[in-house]
Parts: C-alpha cells; structure tokens; sequence
C-alpha cells in the first residue's frame, strides 16, 4: 500500500486533469470584447458581445452598484448537424480550430476551410467542406450576443466587470466603463472632413478596416489642458498584441504637432497644454533678444506693436551686423533660433518673418491675427 499510492494517485490527478482541461474548458463560454465598451449614467446602452460558446446566452451579469443587463431573445441557434464530420476530419488540426476556441466571422471561418484545403492540402471531399464550413459559421453566428445595459444615474463609476450566463456556464469577463462624460460614435472618416466634437467627451469607435482612421474636430482655447487617452481593444480575436492603435494632435491648418503609439501600450495618451498667445509672443521676443546679444553686436534694439485692421503687427529691429540668410548653416544655433520661433508663431494662426542683410541689421516681424486666443 505504502508503494502504491505514489502511483495511483498521480495517476488518478493526471486523468482528472486530463478529463477538466480536455472538452469541458473547450466548452467554456468566452467573451474577447464587447462593443461599446462603456457608457453614460443614466442611460442605457445596447452592446454587441463576442466569443466563444455563447449560444443560450440568458443574463448579463455586471458587478457593482447601479449597471444591470439584459440579453436580446434574437440570438442565432447553434447547428451541430456536421459537428462529428469536423471532429473526424479537422478536430485535431493544428490551426484550423473551432468557434469554441476562436473568434471569427462565417466568411473567415470559409476563407480558413478554403486555405486548409488548396495550401495544406486538407483531406476533405467537396461535400465534406461544406459540411465543415457550415457548422463552423453557425458557431462563428452564435459567438455574439446583443445585450441592453441600463446604468442608473447613481451607478457607481469606474469599470464594472461583466459577465454572460448560459445554459452550459458563465462565460468569461470583460469589462465595462461607466462614467459621466457625453458619448458619441466615431465614424470612419477623412482629415479634411472631421467630426465635430465638444469637449469634454468619450468616442467609441470600431475600426473593421487596415489603417482605419477616425478624425475628431473640436476647439482649443488657450493655456487649457487637454488630455485624449485611447482605450483600445482587438475586436473578434484571441489577443490584443497586434493591435497598434494610434493617437495624433493637428492643429488648424492640419499640421501635425504631438502623436502617441500603441506599439508597446495599448493605451497611448497625448496631454496637451496649448500656449496662450501672450506666452508665445514672449517666448519669440526672448529668443530673438537672446541672438542679438549673442550675434548681432547691435547697440540699439527697439520693439513695437502697431494694430493693422483686427491684427497686431510686432516688429523687433536691431542696429547689429545682420546677416545673409542664405548663407546661414541649418545646424547653426541661429537657424534653430528662427526654426524655434517659426514653429510657435504657426501653433497660434501666426505670421512669422525675418528681414537681415550684412550691415542692415535684422528685424523680426509677427503678425497675429484677430481671434488669435482660440485655435481649432
């Protein structure tokens, strides 16, 4: 006795092992995302879930104080009628796996039998593919669920963690966000058509094309903080890490001026603090003062601001050396002076000029335009 029980008892926890990793986690209901992934308080939201073994989905179940859900009665039957043809002839295949284990649409599941067929040389007869795709799109068909979620005005914020229950389990969690903030959805769209939003907001977007791009509008007032974080999920997939979403700030005239990447991060966050008008026109003034006493060898500088119409013209004029501007190396400091105050002129609708000649002096001019102490 004393000998045999270290071998019957590992024998009996590798079985029971082997029996609970086997077809039952296969069978475990799964959800990989939900669309929207959040909402306002005081609403109710209607969201799309998608998985794994869903079908009979019955009740939403959502942690916290406040979201309750509810499952739609229109989800679709699963079909096993070709569930043993599958079994026999793919049931142990590398990479083409069941709906059970993976989240694709019918057509990718066909596309997947197609390829598994011509380039793996898959031994399946023509009925046998139809049999196999058909079962394989009907489980891909009972993967989503539509559910209404209803969150209370006193609904607790935050992210609440949320659940599917089925006739076979409960299905694996996800999680939802509820806040306070307006909601939109986000539309695929072009840079020179974006849409308009007021701040502060929460867009929710799903992006189903490569390179999808969503292009939001709003309006930035001076020396106000904006912070854009990007909450972004992989849809109808087993992982995430290959979604690489992307954040980028333009400013009016559409030039590009901050991004953030998801390449290690999913959540990539841009925090943005606009200058005032007043700091930039400070800003360029300090500079240009700092290259006349380093290089013009001017005695005499003078400053003036003249108003043109709804304009503001600020000339700075020195009396130095001045200089060929064609003959001015890029790598000098005084080109990454002027680059430096072209660049803050542009961030606030501004004109920026430099006049210089040998023996002329130099003057710095900047035009800022009526209205200058909002930017779009």
């Amino acid at each position: 006795m004393n000998i045999r029980n270290p071998i019957l008892i590992p024998s009996f926890l590798c079985a029971l092992c082997c029996l609970l990793t086997g077809p039952v986690y296969a069978q475990i209901p799964r959800i990989n995302t939900l669309f929207p992934i959040g909402g306002k308080t005081g609403t109710t939201v209607e969201v799309e879930l998608r998985g794994a073994s869903l079908a009979g989905a019955e009740q939403i179940l959502v942690t916290g104080k406040g979201v309750a859900g509810s499952v739609s009665p229109d989800w679709a039957k699963s079909d096993d009628r070709y569930k043993p043809v599958w079994q026999s002839k793919c049931g142990s295949c590398h990479e083409l796996r069941s709906p059970a284990n993976r989240s694709l649409t019918p057509a990718q599941w066909a596309a997947t039998v197609d390829r598994m067929v011509r380039v793996r040389n898959a031994p399946l007869s023509a009925d046998e593919i139809n049999k196999v795709t058909q079962f394989l799109s009907s489980g891909a068909r009972v993967g989503k669920v539509v559910a209404k979620i209803t969150i209370a005005d006193d609904a607790q914020p935050g992210i609440h963690e949320l659940r599917a229950l089925t006739p076979k389990a409960i299905s694996t969690a996800c999680f939802f966000e509820v806040g306070s903030l307006p909601e939109i959805t986000a539309a695929n769209g072009k840079k020179d058509q974006p849409q308009r939003v007021t701040l502060p907001c929460v867009a929710n977007g799903c992006m189903t094309g490569t390179a999808e791009r969503h292009f939001f509008q709003f309006t930035a007032k001076k020396a106000q903080r904006y912070v854009f974080n990007l909450k972004g999920f992989r849809y109808s997939e087993p992982a995430q890490m290959y979604f690489n979403p992307n954040l980028r700030l333009y400013d009016q005239t559409g030039k590009e001026i901050m991004e953030n990447h998801g390449y290690y991060d999913l959540d990539p966050v841009i925090d943005a603090l606009p200058e005032s008008v007043d700091m930039v026109v400070l800003r360029i003034v300090q500079e240009t003062l700092q290259n006349v006493r380093k290089h013009a060898q001017a005695t005499h500088v003078a400053i003036r601001a003249r108003r043109e119409g709804e304009d503001v013209v600020l000339d700075i004029h020195d009396d130095g050396r001045g200089f060929r501007q064609s003959g001015v190396k890029k790598s000098s400091h005084r080109t990454f002076g002027i680059q430096f105050m072209g660049e803050r002129a542009e961030s606030i609708g501004a004109h920026f000029e430099v006049r210089s000649q040998p023996g002329d002096g130099t003057t710095v001019r900047l035009v800022i335009p009526g209205g200058a102490e909002e930017n779009t």
